[in-house]
């Protein structure tokens, strides 16, 4: 073995062997190839910052930046060309970078600002354009940035929208309760002996017409008139005890106190918390007085409908619905609890409440934020993600999965806009939720922003995002979604990276981003990373995609390394050590888990697939066995012939060549879902390959799994530096 391969193989060893031939990269800035681009975010147009808006009865009640500014504008404005898109581009900009640096702001005066600093020394049209948009822009609210507090910004805002709309429906059924009950007793005084008393009368008739009056003789004669019967005394103390609930309850702030005039005897409920456990607490020593609320309000419906009756309701309400479970007292319509977790861990005292918390479908909504994920989960240093110091977030939402009750979100800051109507439901689920995000803040990535770090993470497979609604279907497939990963068919997502060497020579070639691409970008892995002078680049090397794809059996054939770019566009070869490889086939064997619970490659179908295709060849084999040796078509005889020999003046198709049989398409449109570019029908609605260029060989393969009557032959992929090639021909084999 040269001195160059030992070297490459010690440091895939133990990391931290650098031999002849081997340098360190600490110092030189580098980062995934497929990073190389994104730098300055100042410059990018994307999903941040947000605007959380002001009002809580109006929708959006988030908003891009740039979301906003498309508002302003019609389509047909929305090119280059158009002025007024132009200018609310650089407006945009603007606020972007004056947002960014001072760490947020309020919308309307950043929008100022930036209209003064554009409109100095602009033309007349310009300006008109910018007091335009300033105009056009109704909103208003801070603008958030992709960073640590943004995850708990932008739950407690949705929380808070779903709250307050919840709160102002029942407090309008307690305030008609209220007024409805108030009126009954009002009538049953004025209708009584104190209320047709002389001085009551004088009073509630007003001055005007006590000159015109004798109150006295008007006493008597409705004293002498008045019904015999009034209230009953129990009805009477009955819906006195109602009015009292409804009037001291604590879980809606009145009207009056939200205006600051009072109105509430005292504070109302707080229904956000920093643990599980003093949530808990709190919602079980709030119980007996939210069931009594529930009850009072049931109750007075029916008083004032005038249908209560005491023999039948009074042993119902005391007896037949204390149990909270049923939700018989229609408990939804009260406030759910917000658990905002400090950043981190599951903390080990957290953890026995908050799982008893779940699984009793108490009305809670948790955020489990965590700010740094990159350390390697078998390290075997102390530093496993599960220990006494607590649980890692990724596995507090796949146990949380398990109880099927409880809505589950789990997602990046860099993704939670896009995933803010999930977000939404979660608040308003009528169980459990619990929200685990990854910020990117955990400031471990170098100059790397949050954002990048947390779209990174969601990229690799290191943090994949998902969603489990247990209201969405009665299985798996339907309850939990995994669409919102890029390429979510493939192992990583695989984008095509073009380059100019040192001899400015332009190369190209597709690049898949792996979990060791996003561990590299920690400083604390530059341990286990070595760079590979590109005179000394070997067939010796393969890319980590590569080696990961391959079956883990001691030393692979091939030392691993990744593509990395320094500050200038240098284009590096790194090389990855076994801590970083293993690592990434570990969160590879995580993602196949999480896919398939989304109903993506799911194995047990793939497998069910491959029986009914071998059985469906066997019995066909036996059909053609059958058959007259007259009857048997040269076309045939060039299929099914076992010794490769085909009839006279007949072509066999090359294995090497990817084909359809057309004429056999049973039009399942498995293949028209993978790639409706690659495949597509023809007049008879039969499949046929309508551009090879337009897909990948890993979409070709996966048609060829998925084919419910394997007429798809993917023969040899047309790009021989596609990613994961030789696990792809394994499985291509069988249906060349």
């Amino acid at each position: 073995m040269s001195m160059k391969l030992q070297a490459n193989v010690a440091h895939y060893l133990n990391g931290r062997t650098r031999g002849p031939g081997l340098e360190a990269v600490e110092g030189l800035g580098l980062r995934p190839a497929l990073m190389a681009h994104y730098r300055d975010l100042s410059e990018l147009r994307y999903d941040y910052p947000l605007l959380l808006v002001d009002s809580t009865d109006r929708d959006p009640w988030a908003i891009s930046l740039s979301a906003l500014f498309d508002s302003l504008t019609a389509p047909e404005d929305r090119g280059e060309v158009s002025s007024r898109r132009h200018t609310a581009l650089r407006l945009e900009r603007e606020i972007r970078r004056a947002a960014l640096a001072d760490g947020g702001g309020r919308l309307a005066t950043l929008l100022a600002e930036a209209v003064a600093r554009l409109s100095e020394g602009a033309d007349e049209t310009v300006r008109g354009d910018l007091e335009a948009l300033q105009s056009a822009v109704q909103l208003d609210g801070p603008l958030v940035d992709c960073d640590g507090d943004l995850p708990g910004r932008l739950v407690r805002q949705s929380w808070q929208r779903v709250e307050a709309r919840k709160a102002h429906l029942t407090w309008r059924a307690i305030e008609r309760l209220t007024r409805k009950l108030s009126d009954i007793l009002r009538a049953d005084e004025a209708n009584s002996g104190a209320g047709q008393e002389k001085d009551r009368l004088e009073s509630s008739f007003g001055n005007s017409f006590r000159s015109d009056f004798d109150f006295g003789a008007m006493s008597n004669l409705l004293t002498t008139a008045r019904p015999a019967s009034t209230l009953p005394d129990e009805r009477r103390e009955r819906i006195r005890r109602l009015l009292h609930v409804l009037r001291a309850q604590r879980f809606f702030a009145t009207p009056e106190a939200h205006d600051g005039t009072g109105g509430q005897d005292m504070e109302p409920y707080s229904f956000v918390f920093t643990s599980s456990d003093e949530a808990v607490k709190a919602y079980r020593a709030r119980l007996p007085e939210l069931s009594e609320l529930a009850k009072a309000m049931m109750m007075a419906d029916l008083e004032v409908d005038g249908a209560y009756r005491a023999e039948v309701h009074d042993h119902l309400f005391e007896q037949g619905i204390d149990d909270p479970a049923t939700d018989a007292l229609g408990l939804t319509r009260f406030p759910s609890y917000l658990v905002v977790l400090p950043a981190g861990r599951l903390p080990a005292s957290e953890i026995g409440p908050l799982f008893q918390e779940l699984a009793a479908g108490l009305p809670i909504k948790v955020l489990l934020q965590t700010d740094d994920i990159s350390g390697p989960p078998q390290w075997g240093n102390g530093d496993e993600p599960d220990g006494p110091d607590g649980l890692d977030v990724r596995h507090v939402t796949g146990a949380a999965m398990s109880l099927s009750s409880v809505y589950v979100l789990q997602t990046t800051s860099s993704h939670m806009y896009r995933a803010r109507d999930h977000v939404r439901r979660a608040m308003g689920f009528s169980g459990p939720a619990l929200l685990g995000v990854f910020s990117g803040a955990g400031g471990v990535m170098g100059d790397l922003p949050p954002y990048l770090v947390a779209a990174a993470a969601m990229e690799s497979r290191v943090f994949p995002t998902f969603v489990y609604d247990p209201t969405a279907g009665p299985g798996w497939a339907s309850r939990c979604d995994v669409r919102d990963n890029p390429q979510a068919e493939l192992d990583w997502p695989v984008h095509e990276l073009a380059y100019e060497d040192d001899r400015l020579q332009r190369h190209a070639q597709p690049v898949a981003f792996t979990a060791a691409d996003f561990l590299a970008c920690d400083a604390r892995n530059a341990v286990y990373l070595a760079r590979v002078p590109a005179d000394k680049w070997n067939g010796g090397l393969a890319p980590v995609a590569d080696v990961v794809a391959e079956e883990a059996h001691g030393m692979p054939e091939k030392v691993p390394y990744l593509l990395m770019v320094d500050p200038s566009g240098g284009v590096h070869r790194v090389l990855a050590s076994r801590h970083l490889t293993e690592s990434a086939r570990e969160y590879r064997a995580r993602w196949h888990v999480v896919r398939e619970l989304g109903g993506v490659r799911n194995s047990f179908a793939e497998r069910q697939v491959a029986e009914a295709r071998a059985q469906w060849e066997a019995e066909r084999a036996l059909e053609v066995e059958a058959l007259p040796p007259q009857t048997v078509t040269p076309t045939v005889v060039a299929e099914e012939a076992a010794d490769g020999e085909v009839a006279e003046g007949v072509t066999a198709p090359s294995p090497d060549e990817p084909r359809i049989d057309t004429t056999r398409c049973s039009s399942c449109n498995e293949c028209i879902l993978i790639n409706d570019r690659m495949f597509q029908y023809d007049g008879n609605k039969q499949a046929f390959i309508a551009d090879l260029s337009a897909g990948t060989y890993a979409e070709m393969v996966l048609a060829a799994e998925r084919c419910q009557v394997a007429v798809i032959h993917p023969g040899k992929p047309i790009n021989p530096d596609e990613p994961g090639l030789e696990d792809l021909l394994k499985r291509a084999e069988q249906f060349l």
